[in-house]
């Protein structure tokens, strides 16, 4: 509350959130958007609920993924990576879309935290299939990372986090680049 009271950019709030309950302490507290894990899929009614009382714009879907290289396809990944949920994350999607979700966030778990860039061909894949917002988390290392996926991919917006932490990179700097190079920004 403190924290949304003084921030005066849209936060989006993510983990652990499996009921109403949870997604009104963090509505209450200032939060613009919540992000779901793909455990929540499992849960009856849940996004329903939470989309029925704020709306779809308020529910982010995180997607995390993971190559299966027999076939070279992925698989959608629950309970932090560590559960396979046996299901296409394309119809995964869609089923979230269907239950009240707003849009998409796709992950690749294997390029997370690696700052070797994003799955560009993951991002792709669900991108042509999925008429919504779509967020893409994983791998940004440099600027050319981000910039290579809004220029190869019909995503709407680019996540991105080790690299400000890792890195002696600022938000600023970022959008420096991506101006610079015909990117449309907020200042």
């Amino acid at each position: 509350s403190f924290f949304s009271k003084n921030c005066f950019v849209p936060i989006s709030v993510g983990g652990g959130i499996d009921s109403l309950e949870n997604a009104d302490i963090y509505f209450k507290n200032g939060a613009d958007k919540i992000v779901l894990g793909s455990n929540v899929i499992k849960k009856k009614n849940v996004i329903e609920e939470i989309s029925k009382k704020y709306g779809n714009q308020s529910i982010i879907q995180s997607v995390d993924c993971k190559r299966i290289f027999k076939n070279n396809n992925y698989t959608v990944m629950g309970n932090s990576g560590t559960e396979n949920l046996l299901q296409d994350p394309i119809q995964f999607s869609l089923k979230a879309l269907a239950r009240g979700v707003g849009e998409i966030m796709i992950n690749n778990i294997d390029n997370d935290g690696s700052l070797m860039g994003y799955d560009l061909n993951l991002i792709k894949l669900v991108s042509k299939k999925i008429n919504c917002p779509i967020l893409a988390l994983g791998g940004a290392g440099n600027w050319q990372h981000i910039l290579d996926l809004l220029i190869q991919t019909d995503i709407s917006a680019a996540c991105t986090q080790n690299i400000f932490h890792f890195t002696e990179e600022s938000i600023l700097s970022a959008k420096k680049f991506l101006k610079g190079k015909n990117i449309n920004v907020r200042n």
